[in-house]
């Protein structure tokens, strides 16, 4: 157990990928609490956060995990790798994380929690699914490689999060994507109606800190699934997002699948805006004493940079 919760004991936690969207609001998260904080980068940053203790590592290369894990009494896992190559999806997602487990066994870190995707659910429609209840899916490289790290961490004791659509401050994958599918097919699917779990990076980062400050034996080898209470519709998501360049007609989901190809889409990309893809979060919630995060509707979504990303990277 990390953190004795008489206050103890001060733990050590080594955050890996901390440079990333979803690393860096747990970096924020871990550097607020009363933890010892190592942060594993590639790159040295900037701005480094006060007290924050930084060291190059890449969990592609196994030496470097060395110096990041040294007194260390637990790891959260962030580091992954989001794009289209399949090379680097199975080094880094699945060979870095078999790196990363191996180096904490050898250095007797029970604790690791390591972050998910809601991807590995693969095609919807699936509503409220609760964790362990729906079978991983995986319809890409990228969320095969993810599922199969989920199985290895669990499988050594570690904790599993996965998230719905993570929203944010830095997000260039959910919103971008989301607005770049609609523009391309010119119209809602059945008005927008598909229902999304949601949530802030910054919420999300809070609850992957808090799992990895006061984990117990109780939590080895725990799926959980982080999402916001009430789920969102693509509409409702993309309107609060953007004030022009929105469809202004409908079609039936069959139309936008006949028509995805002549769009430049993939039949992902419909379902993903086209078909509910929502999961139950209360396990967590309650877990990490948060038991109402911020209703969805209050989420602070604010669209960036509409051309980076062709696809919502769930």
């Amino acid at each position: 157990m990390p953190r004795d919760e008489t206050g103890g004991h001060r733990p050590h936690i080594a955050l890996v990928g901390a440079s990333g969207f979803i690393g860096g609001a747990t970096l924020r998260a871990l550097a607020a609490s009363d933890g010892e904080v190592t942060a594993a980068v590639r790159r040295m940053p900037e701005s480094p956060i006060p007290g924050v203790r930084y060291v190059l590592s890449d969990i592609g290369v196994p030496s470097t995990l060395h110096s990041a894990l040294d007194g260390v009494d637990a790891i959260v896992h962030a580091a992954s790798y989001t794009g289209p190559d399949e090379t680097l999806c199975r080094r880094i997602n699945y060979e870095g994380t078999r790196n990363l487990l191996a180096a904490a066994e050898a250095r007797s870190i029970d604790v690791v929690v390591t972050l998910s995707t809601i991807g590995v659910y693969g095609a919807g429609p699936f509503r409220d699914v609760v964790e362990d209840t729906r079978e991983p899916n995986p319809v890409t490289v990228l969320s095969a490689t993810r599922a199969a790290a989920d199985r290895m961490v669990r499988a050594q004791g570690g904790i599993v999060v996965r998230p719905g659509f993570v929203q944010g401050e830095g997000d260039r994958w959910f919103l971008p994507g989301l607005r770049h599918i609609l523009a391309r097919m010119g119209a809602w699917i059945d008005d927008g109606a598909a229902l999304l779990s949601v949530i802030s990076v910054d919420e999300l980062g809070e609850l992957i800190a808090r799992l990895a400050l006061t984990s117990s034996d109780a939590d080895r080898g725990a799926l959980f699934h982080a999402a916001s209470p009430e789920p969102m519709s693509v509409f409702d998501i993309a309107t609060r997002t953007a004030t022009d360049g929105l469809p202004t007609t409908s079609c039936s989901f069959p139309t936008a699948l006949a028509g995805a190809g002549a769009a430049g889409l993939t039949d992902r990309h419909v379902d993903l805006v086209g078909r509910d893809h929502t999961i139950d979060g209360t396990k967590l919630r309650r877990r990490c004493e948060r038991p109402t995060l911020r209703a969805t509707s209050e989420l602070p979504i604010r669209p960036r940079d509409t051309t980076r990303s062709a696809n919502l990277k769930p």
